[in-house]
């Protein structure tokens, strides 16, 4: 895996939509959220106007929610719902992962601290087949 340097990341940058990456790390930001990739190609068919390959799709949240919490996710699409939240994975004191193994679309998300406290602010948006990176506030 090759890593771009920071100035060719800046003239890499798609400003969001997922474009070629040439087999480097890629980094966009899309609104709220942070998404990562590799590739060497389009292979998610965002550029090309391709249906959607079914892939992983991952949120990593980057929050300290106090000992003893946890957070949850709630949402519309890739089975999730607005009215039973699922609990994030805790990797680490302050990172909470979720993934969805074959999520054929993007979808919309609100976090929440034990399924009852709302993170503030817009709904975050997870692209189908990424590391997607936020740090909610609540």
């Amino acid at each position: 895996k090759k890593y771009m340097s920071k100035a060719n990341r800046k003239n890499h940058s798609s400003g969001g939509a997922s474009h070629k990456s040439h087999g480097c790390k890629k980094i966009s930001v899309c609104g709220n959220t942070r998404i990562e990739y590799i590739s060497n190609d389009d292979e998610h068919g965002c550029c090309k106007g391709k249906s959607p390959k079914a892939a992983t799709t991952k949120i990593v949240a980057e929050v300290d929610i106090g000992f003893g919490n946890t957070l949850y996710i709630r949402g519309a699409g890739c089975g999730l719902n607005w009215e039973n939240g699922i609990a994030l994975k805790n990797q680490d004191a302050n990172f909470w992962v979720f993934e969805v193994p074959s999520c054929k679309e993007d979808f919309e998300y609100k976090l929440l601290i034990n399924d009852e406290i709302w993170s503030t602010g817009e709904n975050f948006v997870a692209y189908r087949g990424m590391n997607n990176i936020v740090s909610p506030k609540f």
